[in-house]
């Protein structure tokens, strides 16, 4: 049994994504402009991936992490928790895009940039939310931990914001200056309401 899981957590460890064996000092700043990620979505990447790896790896995470077992499962029931709770309804957004464009008055690219806006508007809600909700779910995290837990935790949370910004995540947002993949969109999404004259 202690075989397989110790294969398992050495094909995991493998990933583009796996834990590094030690944390640098100096974490280099994340560069927004090459993540696929919003700002405001990398914490909760960050955190779904940690869960996945205690779920996945946990003496390797624990040994990493510098965490107890016990702190581990702690950290892992409040991710499951806020992981549930948190539902990312893009289809709310599409709504929003596509209500907009059947009850537009604009044509062309002015009705399509309208609708492209109201979907960014409703999901920058969305992301606003979450990132309120995930600060708050580390906030929770750290107190369990020790200060000695807590100083190496920061480096932990700051390499992977890092790294998960490089990763190349692609983000589902649209774009309201791109009208030609905008206009894909909404022809897929909302082609059964009123057509564009324009």
């Amino acid at each position: 049994m202690s075989q397989t899981i110790a294969a398992q957590e050495a094909e995991f460890a493998q990933g583009p994504l796996a834990l590094p064996l030690t944390f640098d000092a100096a974490i280099p700043e994340i560069s927004i402009s090459r993540s696929g990620l919003e700002p405001e979505e990398i914490d909760r990447a960050v955190l779904n991936r940690l869960m996945q790896e205690i779920a996945s790896t946990p003496r390797r995470t624990a040994s990493i992490t510098g965490l107890k077992a016990e702190t581990l499962e702690k950290i892992f029931v409040s991710l499951s928790n806020a992981r549930n709770f948190i539902n990312v309804d893009e289809m709310r957004n599409v709504k929003a895009m596509c209500d907009t464009w059947e009850h537009s008055y604009l044509q062309g690219d002015a009705r399509i940039r309208e609708a492209l806006e109201a979907h960014a508007e409703s999901r920058q809600h969305t992301l606003t939310f979450i990132e309120g909700f995930y600060r708050n779910v580390l906030d929770e995290i750290e107190r369990l931990l020790s200060a000695a837990e807590k100083l190496r935790f920061t480096y932990y949370m700051n390499d992977r914001r890092r790294r998960m910004a490089d990763a190349g995540i692609s983000s589902r947002n649209m774009n309201p200056d791109d009208l030609t993949h905008g206009a894909e969109a909404i022809h897929f999404y909302c082609r059964n309401n009123r057509p564009d004259i324009g």
